[in-house]
Parts: C-alpha cells; structure tokens; sequence
C-alpha cells in the first residue's frame, strides 16, 4: 500500500471521482506546513538549492525563531549570498 492518496492507490477516491490532478502541489503545501528551519537548512547544504517557496517561508516565520534558528537563517543567507547555495528548484 501506497503511503500518500494517488501514489498508486486509487481506493482513496470515491467512485467516478477523477484523482487529483496535481499531486505534487500538495505535496509541496504539505512539505511547507510541517518544514522547520534545520531540515530546511540540511537539505539546502545537501542539495546546494534551496527553492524561492522555502525563502518565503523563512521571511514568513522569521519573527518565531529561536536563537538557535536565527543563527541558523543568518548563516543559510550567508551561504545565498556567497553562492554556496543557488535559488532555484529540486528535480
């Protein structure tokens, strides 16, 4: 069985009911609603990318970080502006 609704298993859709079209977009608000800055910011240094929804999210939540989470912004801006990091998108 499939983990997510659409990735296979089409029982999660009432009958005649089409499955969602775009699958990953909501796996992207879903990504974004439960992201936190130090996953963000280990899978940025992972991959070198870090995508333009993942910095507006960052600009967003700013005023609720802790300390450690305001370091942490800092230096995965820091790395933005050096170019350690590209803006851009995940394949």
């Amino acid at each position: 069985m499939s983990a997510w609704p659409g990735d296979g298993d089409q029982s999660a859709f009432p009958q005649g009911m089409p499955p969602i079209c775009n699958w990953g977009l909501l796996q992207k608000a879903f990504k974004l609603s439960q992201m936190n800055l130090g996953l963000l910011f280990l899978e940025s240094i992972s991959s070198g990318v870090i995508t333009k929804e993942e910095m507006n999210w960052v600009t967003h939540h700013q005023r609720n970080f802790s300390r450690i989470e305001e370091a942490t912004a800092i230096k995965l801006g820091r790395m933005v502006d050096r170019g350690s990091i590209q803006l851009g998108c995940r394949i």
